[in-house]
C-alpha cells in the first residue's frame, strides 16, 4: 500500500508541476512581447485622442485624455514645427532630449504614426512619432515609455512564480501525503479483510467509517459478501452434515433390504415347496374331499406369501421419501386452473359431474409439484368411492390468514373411528366397486402422501361428513 500511496503523492505532485511550471514558463516566454503589444496599441490610441485636442490651447491643467496617457506611464512632447516645446507631461525637459532625439528624427514623424518598439536603442523604448495639422500650424508628438523597468519587473515576477513553484510542491506533496494516507488506509484495510477471507477466514470485517462515499460503499459491500459467504459456508457445512448422515442410513437402510431379501427368498421357499407338492398330488387325486383340502392347503399358502409379500412392500415405501420441496410464492388458484380442463375430461368420461369453486389470486409459498400431486390424491380417493350420476366438487378461497382447499364427493360417509386412521399409511378402505366385499384391494398411500405433503407446506388437512357425501379439506399459510 505505500508503493500507491507513493505513486499518488508523484501524480499530484507532476499534476503542480505541469500546471504552475507550464503558467511560469508561458509567463517567462510570451510576457514581454504581450506587454509591449500592449503599451503598444494603447499609444496609438493616445495619438487618436491628441488629434481630437485643440493643440494650441493644451495646458498643464488637469486635462482628462492627458491625464490617461500620463496614467499609462506614457512621457508626451508637443513641439511646433520650429521643434520649440509646448507641452511635456514631465516639466523641465531637457532641451537636448528635443534636439538629439526629435530633431534628427524629423522625417519620422507622419500623420498616421504607430507605436514602435526599438529593441537596439539604449533603453529600449517603445516610441511613437506623430505629426498633426491644425489651424495651418504643424505640431510634432514625441510619446515614449522605456522598457528597462519593464524587464527588471517581469525578471523578478519571474524569480517570484520559480520560488511560488517550489513552495508549492513541497506543501502539495505534504497536502498529497495526508490526503492519499486517507484514501489508502481503508483500502489496505479492505485488502486485509479480502485476503482473509480468501483463507475461509470470516471473523473479520472492514471499517465503515471513511468520509469516502465510493470506500465506504465498497466496504459495506465486502462485509456483506462477508456475512453472506460465511452464511453459504455454515448451510454447506450443515449439508454436508445432513449428507453425510443420509449416506450412512442409506447404508443402513440398504443392509436392511440385503438381510430381508434374504430372509424373504428363505421364507418363500417353503410355501413354494408346499404348493408344487400339492398342485402335482392334485394330478392323481380323485377324491373330492382330498383335492378340497389340497386347495384349502394351497390358498393357505398363498395367504402367507401374499402377507409377506405385503411387509415387504411396505418396508419399501416407508423407504422412500417425499421429494425435497421447491418452495415459492405463488397463485394457488392459477395452478388449479390449469389442472381442472384435465379433470373435467376424465369425469366426463366417467359421467361424473364436476364443478369448480374457485377464488381468484389466492396467494401462498408452496412447492407447485408436491401441491399438484396432494390435489390429484384428494380428487382421485374422491373419483373412487363416486358412482356415475354424482358429483365432485372442487373448492378454492381464502381469508385473512390462510387458503383453504377441499374435494367435496357424493357418496357414503366415513365412520368416525376410520376417519383418524385414513391418514395412516396402507390404510385400506372401500371402493366403489367394493362397497359389499369385505376385502378390499387398495392400498392407503394417497392420503397419507397428502397429509405429509400439507405438513410439509406448514399447514393442516383433514375430513368430515356431509349431508350427502364427504368433504376433504386443507389449509396454507397465506402469502
Amino acid at each position: 500500500m505505500n508503493k500507491l500511496r507513493i505513486q499518488a503523492v508523484i501524480s499530484i505532485c507532476l499534476l503542480l508541476i505541469l500546471v504552475l511550471g507550464g503558467s511560469s514558463m508561458f509567463y517567462f516566454l510570451f510576457a514581454t512581447d504581450y506587454y509591449i503589444g500592449k503599451k503598444q496599441t494603447l499609444m496609438d490610441a493616445a495619438f487618436s485622442n491628441l488629434q481630437k485636442l485643440n493643440l494650441r490651447q493644451i495646458s498643464y491643467d488637469d486635462d482628462p485624455s492627458i491625464n490617461s496617457l500620463e496614467a499609462e506611464s506614457f512621457s508626451i512632447i508637443i513641439c511646433d514645427e520650429s521643434f520649440n516645446q509646448i507641452y511635456s507631461s514631465k516639466l523641465g525637459t531637457p532641451d537636448n532630449l528635443i534636439a538629439d532625439t526629435m530633431k534628427p528624427a524629423k522625417e519620422r514623424f507622419t500623420e498616421d504614426a504607430r507605436a514602435v518598439y526599438y529593441d537596439d536603442v539604449s533603453r529600449r523604448p517603445i516610441a511613437l512619432y506623430g505629426l498633426i495639422r491644425q489651424d495651418h500650424q504643424v505640431y510634432y508628438i514625441y510619446i515614449y515609455e522605456y522598457t528597462t523597468g519593464l524587464r527588471r519587473s517581469i525578471r523578478y515576477m519571474n524569480n517570484f512564480l520559480a520560488d511560488v513553484l517550489i513552495l508549492t510542491i513541497v506543501a502539495g506533496s505534504g497536502f498529497a501525503w495526508i490526503i492519499c494516507s486517507k484514501i489508502v488506509k481503508p483500502i489496505q484495510n479492505i485488502s486485509t479483510v479480502a485476503e482473509k477471507m480468501s483463507e475461509n477466514d470470516f471473523s473479520v470485517r472492514a471499517s465503515e467509517s471513511i468520509p469516502t462515499y465510493e470506500l465506504k460503499h465498497l466496504a459495506r459491500n465486502i462485509n456483506h459478501m462477508a456475512d453472506k459467504i460465511q452464511k453459504d459456508m455454515s448451510d454447506l457445512n450443515n449439508y454436508n452434515y445432513l449428507l453425510l448422515r443420509q449416506n450412512q442410513n442409506m447404508a443402513e437402510l440398504e443392509d436392511m433390504r440385503k438381510e430381508i431379501v434374504r430372509k424373504v427368498t428363505h421364507e418363500l421357499k417353503t410355501p413354494l415347496a408346499i404348493i408344487s407338492s400339492q398342485v402335482e398330488m392334485l394330478q392323481y387325486e380323485y377324491d373330492n374331499s382330498k383335492k378340497d383340502y389340497y386347495f384349502s392347503s394351497i390358498m393357505e399358502e398363498i395367504e402367507k406369501m401374499s402377507g409377506l409379500i405385503s411387509n415387504v412392500l411396505h418396508s419399501a415405501l416407508i423407504e422412500e421419501a417425499l421429494p425435497s420441496t421447491l418452495m415459492a410464492r405463488d397463485n394457488v388458484s392459477l395452478l388449479l386452473e390449469t389442472l381442472v380442463p384435465k379433470y373435467e375430461i376424465w369425469m366426463r368420461t366417467s359421467k361424473i359431474a364436476f364443478k369448480t369453486l374457485i377464488q381468484e389470486d389466492c396467494y401462498a409459498v408452496f412447492d407447485a409439484s408436491q401441491l399438484e400431486q396432494a390435489i390429484n390424491n384428494y380428487i382421485m380417493n374422491a373419483y373412487r368411492h363416486t358412482l356415475p350420476q354424482s358429483q365432485i366438487i372442487l373448492t378454492l378461497r381464502q381469508d385473512e390468514e390462510s387458503i383453504y382447499c377441499s374435494v367435496y364427493n357424493e357418496g357414503e360417509a366415513i365412520p368416525k373411528e376410520e376417519q383418524s386412521r385414513i391418514w395412516k399409511s396402507f390404510y385400506q378402505g372401500k371402493n366403489k366397486d367394493e362397497k359389499n366385499n369385505a376385502k378390499p384391494n387398495e392400498i392407503g398411500l394417497g392420503l397419507y402422501i397428502v397429509k405429509d405433503i400439507i405438513n410439509l407446506h406448514k399447514g393442516t388437512c383433514g375430513v368430515f361428513n356431509c349431508r350427502k357425501g364427504v368433504e376433504f379439506w386443507f389449509r396454507l399459510p397465506k402469502a
